[in-house]
């Protein structure tokens, strides 16, 4: 709010005010010539300041949102659980002194992975360890290596190589570690290249060339291998997944409207776009039972209506171009002609409840073991919606403070206040003045009527309607810090929706009229 310094006001009307002259109530008044008290504009900006709100080029504001409903937690269909191994013994080749350099265990194995459901040829780790445990009764320093063809890291081999120590006078010795399985790529088509969950490994162990003295294997001695996948994450896997039935009831944080101002709308015209986007490699079926809102603030529930969102729907399989996902997607736009949005959107939710079914692979095996997931991107349902703002509108307010000038102020001892207010929007408005104090507020005019601007030559043009309203002087303004001025906002009776476009603006100048007197700032 604007507020001109009132030295230079006072100075100005100096010989008028000096003079004690009441001047003759006008018949018309001229608000850029007479030197306001104070002036102001009110605008939908200062209400529509989320990023939500949008202009078209008609200057029509919009609200636009996208929000993800939710992402459905498909990870589970690649999950391999924290899984401990025991390998079969390995038998030595030596009995007795085996010189520095000489191979005792050499062996091709693999390790199977029991998943319940899922059939994995490939899988990509984005995090986990792989811990080894070594027992070795033999009396000698031994080096072990692994080496695993379908261990690969940017696309190199793998091997993991550590020392055996003697188990210098207990049964045996015990080596360990971990292997940090981050941004591994494992095959798990084993050692014939056409299996599942099976992974292919070479495990060897020489005497160390180093050795101080040649290893002593007694009869009987068997070297025990444990490997264990600890938290193992994946990243990216291929395979078949299995058939599986979700069921799932979510409720999402819907802060779109938190920034739209309290009124009852009445909207018309807005639509919503509801897809469904499947980036995981099957097959599946969506099949909603209820989408629910609810106004937390108003305590009030709307079950969302639409005949074919409610029906089972089918979603394709998404395709893997070398990493680039080619993604399915279902969907639909809802509007007042197909469903019942306005009142699901005039609820103004804060929260949206999602409840049904989803079932993966529900014809089986069809892709010949080829499905596939990227963890990061699985499967989405996402609104976007478009308001355009040509609403049916009851208790929209705007306001602002005019700061009156701690310092100096001057103001009528009889007479009035007189607002000039000019009404931009097509929309009935009724003004609300009130003084303020420190504790509190005092209203000094209510039920100031101004009528709404005339319709220009196209629905995006309006004539704003100029309107003089009369304060009365009273205690409560002469004793005030500063005002406060309140404009109510709703549609003409009889009209239809009104649209809101950016160029509406309420512009409004404050003017004196009666005796004055000059009260002078400390």
């Amino acid at each position: 709010m604007k507020f001109p310094r009132l030295r230079i006001f006072i100075a100005c009307l100096a010989l008028l005010f000096l003079q004690s002259c009441k001047r003759d109530e006008p018949t018309s008044w001229d608000p850029d010539v007479r030197a306001p008290l104070a002036y102001g504009r009110l605008t939908l900006g200062q209400l529509l300041v989320d990023s939500i709100f949008q202009q078209d080029e008609e200057g029509l504001w919009h609200v636009i949102v996208d929000q993800k409903l939710t992402d459905f937690d498909l990870d589970s269909l690649a999950e391999i659980p924290d899984t401990t191994i025991v390998l079969p013994p390995n038998t030595l080749f030596f009995v007795g002194s085996v010189a520095q350099g000489q191979t005792i265990v050499s062996s091709n194995q693999q390790i199977t992975l029991n998943h319940p459901t899922a059939q994995f040829k490939q899988v990509r780790m984005k995090g986990g360890k792989l811990k080894y445990k070594i027992r070795s009764p033999v009396e000698g320093y031994l080096n072990c290596t692994v080496t695993v063809p379908g261990l690969t890291l940017n696309g190199v081999a793998q091997s993991i190589a550590f020392q055996i120590t003697p188990p210098d006078g207990q049964p045996y010795s015990t080596t360990e570690g971990y292997f940090d399985l981050a941004g591994l790529d494992l095959s798990l088509t084993g050692q014939t290249g056409f299996s599942f969950n099976r992974l292919a490994y070479q495990f060897g162990i020489v005497v160390a060339p180093d050795a101080p003295i040649p290893a002593t294997v007694s009869v009987g001695d068997q070297i025990q291998v444990e490997i264990t996948f600890e938290d193992p994450q994946i990243d990216y896997a291929r395979g078949y997944f299995g058939q599986h039935l979700f069921s799932f009831d979510e409720e999402v944080d819907f802060d779109a409207f938190s920034s739209i101002p309290e009124a009852a709308f009445d909207l018309n015209g807005a639509s919503t776009l509801f897809s469904i986007r499947n980036a995981v490699g099957v097959d599946a079926q969506m099949d909603f039972s209820q989408i629910t809102n609810w106004n937390e603030n108003q305590q009030t529930q709307v079950n969302l209506q639409h005949t074919s969102l409610f029906n089972p729907i089918n979603l394709s399989r998404a395709l893997d171009n070398g990493g680039l996902i080619s993604e399915s997607e279902y969907a639909v736009t809802l509007n007042a002609g197909n469903s019942n949005l306005d009142a699901f959107l005039e609820n103004l939710p804060n929260k949206i409840r999602i409840q049904g079914d989803l079932r993966v692979n529900p014809l089986g095996n069809i892709s010949a073991s080829n499905d596939f997931i990227y963890t990061n991107n699985a499967l989405n349902a996402d609104l976007r919606m478009d308001i355009p703002l040509r609403i049916g509108i009851q208790n929209l307010i705007l306001s602002d403070t005019i700061a009156l000038s701690d310092g100096e102020r001057e103001l009528p001892i009889e007479g009035k206040l007189v607002l000039w207010i000019k009404n931009g929007f097509a929309l009935d408005a009724n003004v609300r003045l009130y003084a303020l104090r420190n504790d509190g507020r005092d209203l000094i005019a209510s039920d100031l009527h101004l009528l709404p601007a005339i319709p220009g030559g196209d629905e995006a043009s309006f004539i704003p309607v100029e309107t003089w309203l009369d304060i009365p002087i009273t205690d409560a303004l002469l004793q005030a810090n500063d005002l406060f001025i309140e404009v109510t906002l709703e549609t003409p009776d009889g009209s239809g929706p009104v649209g809101l476009y950016a160029s509406q603006v309420i512009d409004f100048k404050l003017l004196v009229d009666g005796n004055y007197s000059i009260q002078y700032g400390k």
